[in-house]
């Protein structure tokens, strides 16, 4: 194929025509999408309530734990846990 062939191609101009049920295609995903519900809002009453729980864990794990050590390992453990669960709960898991 020859440059000037390529041009000539190029040149004409032709009526661009969506093809036959592209126009009701494109409707049809539009209003499925106006019609699916909202995302679920993320439950800050819940994990403010949970926060506060490990923040009353922790007063209360430091305030009985003999050893300065002891508490950094039960920290850690807490920590752990309360993470692990979290998380699971979020992916719709029970542990």
């Amino acid at each position: 194929m020859e440059h000037d062939d390529l041009d000539l191609l190029l040149s004409r101009e032709e009526d661009l025509v969506p093809s036959s049920g592209f126009v009701a295609e494109v409707m049809d995903a539009v209003q499925r999408e106006a019609a699916t519900p909202p995302q679920i809002p993320f439950p800050w009453k819940r994990a403010l309530a949970g926060l506060a729980a490990s923040i009353l864990a922790l007063i209360a794990l430091s305030q009985t734990a003999v050893a300065a050590s002891a508490n950094w390992i039960a920290l850690a453990l807490l920590l752990s846990l309360v993470s692990v669960r979290f998380a699971r709960r979020l992916a719709g898991t029970r542990i």
